[in-house]
């Protein structure tokens, strides 16, 4: 809420955090979940169970590009938290004998 990163910063707006409408500013001017030694330790333990369900699916299943899989995704960038495949990503799982 610094002024000095932020324009209006008692306002919320929060087409401020949309990437074309973000002006440059200090990489760690806004960081919800912090960083360094007091970082959010959420944050790993979201990452490490990322992983290790990862880990499981690829353990059991076999992942193949289903036939109505593109070669050339077209990715919205207008998505927030993650990056998104317009039309989504079909695969197929067979299970592994």
């Amino acid at each position: 809420m610094d002024p000095k990163y932020f324009k209006d910063p008692e306002k919320f707006n929060p087409k401020r955090f949309l990437h074309e409408m973000s002006e440059p500013t200090h990489k760690y001017a806004y960081l919800p979940f912090g960083e360094g030694p007091r970082k959010c330790i959420g944050a790993r333990l979201g990452t490490l169970e990322t992983m290790m369900g990862l880990a499981a699916t690829l353990h059991k299943f076999t992942i193949k590009p289903s036939p109505s899989t593109t070669r050339k995704v077209k990715l919205n960038r207008t998505s927030f938290l993650v990056q998104v495949v317009d039309g989504g990503l079909p695969v197929q799982l067979t299970l592994r004998p």
